[in-house]
């Protein structure tokens, strides 16, 4: 958190909200590598992952949990409420995209969800179903670079068309970006 205030300090057009996004509101544990670590999560699933002893994932090895915090939540839809419906949501929660979008019920113009596979490929298939089911409008697209520098597809498709692109496995990382059309 001191990282993001300190970066931001100067920016009058960004709050800081101490708060991890899940499905509820409420509390979850938070598993932390290190501070700032990127791979800390929510996701007791994506722990598991890094601190197997017989893993080495994408040039990532083996880690230790260094803390386990109780933190508050928040959904999507409870900081639409507060804050309005932003133009974008980007949600990158290191396996815990599926909680997320579980507890989103908004329909945002454009949202894009982290999918790491195979590991989480069925919950990858959550979310795009999820969010076809709230929209039938939502065509998507991918990238496989982070950040992402350009979209795989020279078009846009739909929800069955990209499910068999994460189905296929042919990928260990995409972005997947869903936009109203």
């Amino acid at each position: 958190m001191f990282f993001l205030k300190d970066r931001f300090k100067n920016n009058v057009n960004i709050e800081i909200v101490n708060k991890a996004v899940s499905d509820n509101v409420g509390s979850s544990i938070f598993y932390e590598f290190s501070d700032g670590d990127a791979y800390n999560t929510l996701s007791e699933k994506w722990v598991d992952e890094l601190t197997a002893q017989d893993k080495f994932r994408d040039n990532v090895p083996t880690q230790n949990i260094t803390s386990k915090t109780l933190v508050e939540t928040v959904t999507i839809d409870s900081l639409v409420e507060h804050f309005g419906m932003p133009d974008y949501i980007k949600i990158d929660v290191e396996g815990h995209e599926k909680n997320v979008i579980d507890g989103m019920s908004i329909i945002p113009s454009m949202i894009s969800i982290e999918c790491n596979l195979p590991i989480f490929v069925n919950e990858s298939i959550f979310c795009i179903e999820k969010l076809s089911s709230l929209s039938e409008k939502y065509r998507f697209n991918f990238s496989i670079s982070e950040p992402p520098e350009v979209l795989v597809l020279d078009e846009w498709c739909c929800c069955n068309t990209i499910l068999e692109i994460v189905r296929s496995k042919k990928y260990q990382f995409m972005e997947i970006f869903a936009k109203l059309c």
